[in-house]
């Protein structure tokens, strides 16, 4: 029996995972090429525990403060993604934000620079590299006010890791 490389089963289990839906598959396709391992929220949280929700939503600023990249949703154009509530901190957190772009009838990461071009959005509008500094937390509030999310709690619950503050989280208390 031939043994396969951990490279392999990881592939393996990333190609399964992929064919969950057509947005996942397109995603790793473009991001399969330049980096190993992927961290896609939206699949790897565990919304069924809340202690698991609990830790996930207390960590996601670091998690993306620590990601080599952040690469933005490939359906969702930068004017939605800056409403989302939940966004604030990916373009706080993120050193570098890349997106996926259609051109020439394949999918290719490009900048976040280049995606604002294309998409004739100013970058000063996106609240990159927002942190918490004394004398700014009415600016950051203000922000989010700004924003929406889909529970009203939740706009508390992305500011966690902006302030670093360490509250429980609450889920359905409202």
């Amino acid at each position: 029996m031939e043994k396969s490389s951990s490279e392999d089963n990881v592939s393996a289990e990333v190609r399964g995972i992929s064919t969950y839906s057509k947005k996942l598959e397109r995603i790793r396709s473009v991001i399969v090429k330049h980096a190993r391992y992927v961290w896609i929220d939206t699949i790897c949280m565990d919304r069924s525990s809340l202690s698991d929700l609990d830790e996930t939503d207390r960590s996601m600023y670091k998690w993306y403060a620590n990601c080599r990249a952040v690469v933005l949703d490939s359906d969702t154009s930068l004017n939605v993604w800056k409403s989302r509530g939940w966004c604030l901190q990916e373009g706080a957190a993120a050193g570098l934000l890349y997106g996926i772009l259609a051109k020439d009838s394949r999918e290719e990461l490009v900048s976040l620079q280049e995606l604002a071009e294309i998409q004739n959005v100013h970058l000063c509008q996106l609240d990159l590299s927002l942190y918490y500094r004394p004398g700014n937390a009415a600016e950051i509030l203000a922000r989010m006010d700004a924003r929406k999310t889909t529970n009203v709690e939740d706009m508390s619950y992305a500011l966690i890791g902006i302030f670093s503050l360490n509250i429980p989280l609450g889920y359905g208390e409202g």
